[in-house]
Parts: structure tokens; C-alpha cells; sequence
């Protein structure tokens, strides 16, 4: 299978969840007449979605028209989906266990590791990025949204 078919055929199947899970988002019952309500941030998150399936399928098609050798790099994909996988569950447990604070920052740091490229990988970038992102989500959703994020007694 060409890498440019299977870019279309994940953008259109992408683009299709997007449009499915916007309808979805719009149907949330509105809990406030004016501002941001429920519904909004999985607007926001499935237009993204779509966005992003857009330039998936642009790049198939571009692709499509170049003959270029393919690459054989199954065994590092498999391997590293195996592994997120494996971080989703921690996560998920870590979550309950100690909180989103540390949790967040330990599964970003592992994850933006993991699928960096070899080249590229850094520690200290990894952790750097994964700061910035845990403290960033965690102050829109306090004090912007007034949400309250899983926490325990430890943090």
C-alpha cells in the first residue's frame, strides 16, 4: 500500500470523525444563555480535528503525484504504538493515583521522547515542552473554565 494512499484514506476517515463529532458536540445542551458553555470546547477540538484531517489529505495528494521509494519503518511504529498504549494505561492509573499535575508532566515527558525523531531527541526539550503544556492546561482549566482537575492528597 502507497504512503500517499493511506494518508488520504486516514484524512478522509479523520475528516468524517471530525464532521460526526461536531454534530455530536452541537447537540450539548447550552447550560448558560451567553459565553462559553459545554459545548464549546469540543467545537473547538473536532473544527481542529477537521482542520488538521484537511492537510492530512492535501499532503496524500500532493504526494501522490511523486514516485518516491517507500520506507520500511514498521518495526520502530509498532513498537512505539505498543509503548504509547502502554503510557495511556499509566496514565490513566497515574490520573486516580497522584494526581493531573504529575501525571500530565511524567506522560508528556515520555511521550514527546518517545515520538521525537532519533535525531532529535532531547530530555531536556521534552521536559521543558511538557512543563509549559501540563501548567498551561491546568491554569485554562481552573481559572478559566473554573473546572477542577483530578487531584489527591500527595499534590
Amino acid at each position: 500500500m502507497r504512503a500517499a494512499f493511506r494518508d488520504i484514506a486516514s484524512g478522509l476517515f479523520l475528516l468524517l470523525l471530525a464532521i460526526v463529532l461536531y454534530l455530536t458536540a452541537r447537540a450539548i445542551p447550552a447550560r448558560f444563555p451567553i459565553g462559553v458553555d459545554s459545548g464549546f470546547l469540543p467545537e473547538v477540538v473536532t473544527t481542529a480535528l477537521g482542520g488538521l484531517a484537511a492537510i492530512i489529505i492535501y499532503q496524500g495528494v500532493r504526494r501522490s503525484g511523486k514516485d518516491r521509494p517507500e520506507e520500511d519503518t514498521n518495526a520502530p511504529v509498532s513498537s512505539r504504538v505498543g509503548f504509547t498504549l502502554a503510557l495511556i494505561l499509566g496514565y490513566c492509573a497515574g490520573l486516580s493515583l497522584v494526581g493531573f499535575l504529575p501525571a500530565t508532566l511524567v506522560f508528556l515527558t515520555l511521550q514527546i521522547y518517545l515520538l521525537s525523531p532519533n535525531a532529535e531527541r532531547s530530555w531536556k526539550m521534552a521536559g521543558a515542552i511538557s512543563v509549559i503544556t501540563t501548567i498551561s492546561v491546568y491554569a485554562l482549566f481552573t481559572f478559566a473554565f473554573g473546572l477542577v482537575l483530578p487531584s489527591t492528597g500527595i499534590w
